[in-house]
């Protein structure tokens, strides 16, 4: 399982990272952001395989594995680096998202305030961008590739878009569609 970490800069996400895998991934600043993410992986004890090694005295033994991710910070602020550092996210099985609840005045905050729930709204609406971006190239690909000949599948692929570009727009999730079975294939 891949996890990614994602937040706005300065958030603690590299912190977390470091916990969760005793890496010891270096810690910046806003001003020092840089597009560079870090990867670690950890095995997942499992009491069962142990005592199931135990019993049967494999000649190896395999756990299982969760890898995390630290992507770079999300900011609005730099829209070109967001839309890079969402397509990372998009590889990810899961994401955590990490928001800021600590004040310091060592390490100031993006938007200089502590303000969680504001930051959470910041990260879905990139999402929700990043999405836009995505569905409107589709749409215009679609159109392009339409203007001769009309496959049926593209039809109704366009039209599949065109909602989505809807839901999107209105700033909601796709995931809050409820979709046909056709229309989910």
């Amino acid at each position: 399982m891949k996890i990614g970490l994602a937040g706005l800069p300065m958030s603690g996400k590299t912190s977390i990272f470091n916990m969760a895998t005793r890496a010891k991934a270096q810690t910046r600043d806003y001003l020092a952001q840089t597009d560079e993410i870090n990867n670690g992986v950890i095995k997942v004890p499992d009491s069962r395989i142990d005592h199931l090694t135990t019993v049967f005295k494999p000649k190896k033994t395999t756990l299982a594995t969760v890898e995390f991710t630290d992507i770079p910070g999300i900011s609005n602020a730099e829209s070109k680096s967001a839309s890079k550092t969402l397509a990372n996210i998009r590889i990810c099985d899961a994401i955590m998202l990490v928001v800021r609840l600590f004040p310091s005045e060592e390490i100031p905050h993006i938007h200089n305030r502590v303000d969680p729930v504001a930051d959470l709204e910041e990260l879905c609406l990139e999402f929700i961008f990043s999405d836009l971006e995505m569905v409107t190239n589709k749409i215009e690909r679609l159109n392009k590739e339409m203007k001769g000949v009309k496959k049926p599948e593209q039809v109704k692929e366009l039209e599949l878009m065109e909602i989505l570009r809807q839901k999107l727009e209105d700033n909601s999730f796709i995931s809050e569609l409820e979709l046909t079975d056709e229309q989910a294939h």
